[in-house]
């Protein structure tokens, strides 16, 4: 059994797939919920003007972007700031530009990384008995 501090509230609780404690999670659903609502009546909104009618605040908002919560590809004037290079996206943390540059680094990275395991392997011809 893990035990931890929830993310938002800082109160203790036992882990299981979220940071975040069973209160928090059911306040999140709710915040979600009324940040959809508002969405579907609203569809032409941005970020602050979603804020300023639920009474979220934007940080709120843009967490549950970040962790996919909210999609906003039928939202137009939604978006947030990429997190690699400040431009808006609706598509998560990174825009798609970032994503194929992370993607790349990574790739590459890997690429390194086995070589240099490959690099280290020690040969072995034969068997040792005893």
């Amino acid at each position: 059994m893990k035990i931890a501090n929830c993310k938002r509230c800082g109160k203790m609780f036992q882990k299981t797939t979220r940071d975040i404690c069973m209160d928090c999670v059911k306040e999140e659903g709710q915040i979600l919920e009324a940040t959809r609502v508002y969405l579907r009546d609203n569809p032409s909104s941005s970020l602050a003007e979603v804020s300023d009618g639920t009474d979220i605040s934007m940080k709120v908002i843009m967490d549950l972007i970040h962790a996919g919560l909210l999609r906003l590809v039928d939202f137009p004037n939604m978006a947030v700031e990429c997190q690699g290079c400040g431009t808006p996206t609706q598509e998560g943390r990174y825009c798609s530009k970032c994503q194929e540059e992370l993607g790349m680094k990574l790739a590459g990275a890997a690429g390194v990384l086995k070589q240099s395991t490959k690099d280290k392997e020690v040969k072995h011809k034969g068997f040792y008995s005893r």
